[in-house]
């Protein structure tokens, strides 16, 4: 038997396996004869399978739902710390407890002020208190 012939009696193999996992029965007949143009023709004996399903297995029916892979868990998100000396109005209503107004008002303190030396003193800033800086110091810096 050439290369094709061989190459064709794997095919055949495969696809009766295939068969027989899908369907649990044994579809596939004793034996199967291959014709090739090259070759002549060739007999090829069903191998012997167990009667009984694989455990593991399910045959398909007309309600069977394909199982989706298993997810990974959901890690969560390492936040990005804001450099509040170079951030808009935008970036610092990000932060929580921030909204726009306290954002424009901690722009204006950069502005009138300069750069904050430390994120403590932000707490400088009208409308951010001890509870508004401890919802956001884990969030913030003073640096790239």
């Amino acid at each position: 038997m050439g290369q094709t012939g061989l190459k064709m009696v794997r095919r055949l193999a495969r696809l009766g396996c295939l068969i027989w996992m899908l369907t649990g029965c044994n579809n596939t007949p004793d034996e199967i004869i291959i014709e090739t143009p090259n070759a002549p023709a060739t007999r090829v004996l069903r191998e012997t399978r167990p009667t009984q399903r694989p455990v593991n297995t399910v045959a398909p029916t007309a309600t069977t739902v394909p199982i989706r892979p298993t997810a990974t868990p959901r890690q969560t998100p390492i936040p990005v710390k804001i450099n509040i000396n170079k951030a808009g109005v935008e970036g610092l209503a990000s932060l929580p407890r921030i909204g726009n107004v306290t954002a424009e008002r901690i722009v204006q303190y950069r502005q009138q002020k300069g750069l904050f030396r430390n994120i403590d003193e932000i707490k400088n800033v009208a409308g951010i208190g001890d509870a508004t800086f401890e919802a956001i110091k884990d969030r913030i810096t003073i640096s790239d």
